[in-house]
Parts: structure tokens; C-alpha cells; sequence
């Protein structure tokens, strides 16, 4: 099935319907496929780069500031494509909150178990405030581990999971959700590049093994109206539409990439962020 017979399927007049019912919605379209071969681009530049100068550099490439490092990253949480459609969902105040790159290698084995990407995240409000974008930079099939949604879970609020973890391992080996999901109804996000998702944060959801020759790479944005409130310490995210007079989380400024100032900005909101994932 391609990913328009599938949008027959999930879309519906109003994808605020389809959120509130589903618990998320597709596809959208944002890039073009050359475009989207220019972001692939400079995304790999960018990977290369900071894998090579180790340290927190490597290690928090992918997640969850990238958009602070990235001028790439940055140009795609403003795309106004992108922005009218999370702007329809959660009205015209926008936060990024967070940003996250997944990829899954050619004939990779890597798995995702079932899970709720709201479990750690300790965000009030996030139930009506609250979704993430799911943006293809690639192709997004069932052969390369797409994503797959269990409609209307998130209906549940966040569910007991299965194992206990550090909160930054649900994105490496997964938390499994401890509910029973059928997964003969587990719908897949089929996308072509250029297109996005966008899901409910307490949806549950998996993502399979790459069988194919060619990588998968999805970019991932949070966005949050400014209603929404951090729950065990400060944190900082970016106003990215409107005003944000609420003041919940420390406003991050756009910084010269690369320079001094935007280096400090990532390593300071990344250590808050931390901080209070694994405050008690």
C-alpha cells in the first residue's frame, strides 16, 4: 500500500478528529524530493562532524537539541508547512521543546518496542498541548522499520511499562508498554520523503528492523503550546510562532551556528533537560 492509499485511510476532513480519535494523523507534505535529498545532505555532513568530535557532541547529535546545533535542523522546525499544520492542532502559540534525528542502518536488526514517548518526559498538560512531528527524510516503508501506531491508545494516558530504565534508553532499546496491542491493527506510517506524521505523545507505538540496502532517516519535533509545564526542574525549549506569555520554560535564542554562544545555549538547556529526566 502506498503511502496515498494509506492517507485515504487515516486522513479525514479534520485532523483534529483524526488525532482525537486515532491518535495521530498522516501524511502531510513539506519537502520536495529534491529538498528533502538536500536535508538528507547536510544531515550526514552535520553526523560526521559532531561524531567526530566526540564527547557530548557525539553523544547528544541526535537528540534532544538538535536544532540548536543545526542550521539544517533549525530551517525544518520553522517550515511553514509544518508549522500551519501543528498551528490547526494546538493553536498559534508554538513551542519546540524538543528535536530528535532516528535512523536505522541498511539490514539493520535494530528494533523498537511498543511505547509511549510521554513516559519520561514529565510534561503537564501535555495531553491537549502537546504532539510530535514525524518528518521523512527518506522513504518510509515496512521493509525499512517504519513506525507503526496502536490506534487510540492514547486514549489510555500513560500506561505501566514492562522494564525500568534511565529515560534516555527509551530512544536505544525501548520500554515495552504493558497493555495488549493487536498487532494485526498496528497501522503503519508509510510517508514518502518529504512528507510527516504527526501523533498524540501518548500514543503507543514501534518501529521494526531496515531489510532493506538503503538507510531510514526520520526527523522528529515536539512542539508544545506555551500552556504546558515542566514537572521536576527548569527546561528550555524555542518559541517558534506567536508569544509565549506563560513563561513555563526558559526561551532558547537563535544563535550563530557553530559559534561559542550556541555551543554554551546546547550544553545548558541539554544538562537541564537531563537533570530533570532523572530527578526523583
Amino acid at each position: 500500500m502506498t503511502a496515498v492509499d494509506h492517507a485515504a485511510l487515516e486522513r479525514t476532513a479534520d485532523p483534529r478528529t483524526a488525532l482525537a480519535s486515532n491518535g495521530f494523523v498522516f501524511p502531510f507534505d513539506a519537502l520536495s524530493a529534491d529538498e528533502s535529498a538536500t536535508f538528507r545532505d547536510r544531515f550526514a555532513k552535520y553526523d560526521a562532524e559532531m561524531s567526530a568530535r566526540g564527547g557530548i557532541w557525539s553523544s547528544f547529535r541526535h537528540f534532544p537539541k538538535v536544532h540548536l546545533l543545526a542550521e539544517w535542523a533549525d530551517d525544518l522546525i520553522r517550515h511553514p508547512s509544518i508549522l500551519s499544520a501543528v498551528e490547526e492542532l494546538l493553536g498559534p502559540d508554538l513551542l519546540v521543546w524538543s528535536t530528535n534525528v532516528f535512523t536505522r542502518p541498511p539490514h539493520s536488526d535494530a528494533t523498537l518496542a511498543w511505547h509511549q514517548d510521554a513516559l519520561h518526559y514529565r510534561l503537564r498538560g501535555f495531553e491537549s498541548g502537546a504532539v510530535r512531528v514525524w518528518l521523512a527524510l527518506t522513504e518510509t516503508t515496512i521493509a525499512n522499520g517504519t513506525m507503526r501506531f496502536a490506534r487510540g491508545t492514547h486514549r489510555e494516558g500513560i500506561v505501566a511499562h514492562k522494564t525500568d530504565a534511565d529515560p534516555a534508553a527509551i530512544r536505544e532499546s525501548g520500554l515495552e508498554v504493558d497493555i495488549e496491542v493487536d498487532e494485526s491493527k498496528a497501522v503503519p506510517v508509510l510517508l514518502d520523503a518529504g512528507q510527516f506524521s504527526i501523533h498524540h505523545l501518548a500514543v503507543a507505538h514501534c518501529s521494526g528492523s531496515n531489510r532493506t540496502g538503503a538507510g531510514r532517516v526520520n526527523f522528529a519535533i515536539d512542539y508544545l503550546c506555551p500552556s504546558v509545564q515542566p514537572i521536576g526542574g527548569p527546561d528550555t525549549a524555542m518559541l517558534v510562532r506567536g508569544t509565549d506569555a506563560r513563561r513555563h520554560f526558559t526561551l532558547e535564542q537563535r544563535r550563530p551556528f557553530g559559534s561559542p554562544e550556541a555551543e554554551n545555549q546546547f550544553k545548558q538547556s541539554v544538562a537541564l533537560r537531563m537533570r530533570r529526566f532523572t530527578s526523583s
